[in-house]
């Protein structure tokens, strides 16, 4: 690329931690900062090795105070993820469509 020394801001920091949590590999985001692959991962190490964490960590600390706070969808879905909870269906509901044609059948004669 260039034999320019790159100087790292807070905005390519910003973009580096965007691309990174978007997916994008590192010689991609090199690519759009035009630098070497080896310069991308000097200067921004820790952006990437990092930002994903931090990203999903926001959005759980988000889910986990909505659902404390009433949201009942979000309360659903961290009980789903974190404690292994599922809905169990009343027996009454687990009868399958050969269980309901024997009825009928058996209603008919």
């Amino acid at each position: 690329m260039s034999n320019i020394e790159h100087e790292p801001t807070d905005e390519t920091r910003g973009k580096v931690i965007g691309f990174s949590c978007a997916g994008f590999n590192q010689t991609q985001i090199a690519d759009y900062l035009k630098i070497d692959d080896k310069t991308l991962r000097k200067y921004y190490r820790y952006e990437l090795d990092h930002a994903k964490m931090e990203k999903t960590m926001a959005l759980a600390d988000s889910l986990y105070k909505d659902a404390l706070e009433g949201d009942k969808d979000d309360r659903q879905f961290w009980l789903k993820c974190q404690a292994k909870w599922s809905y169990a269906k009343p027996e009454e509901d687990k009868k399958t469509v050969t269980d309901t044609l024997l009825e009928k059948l058996i209603d008919k004669l």
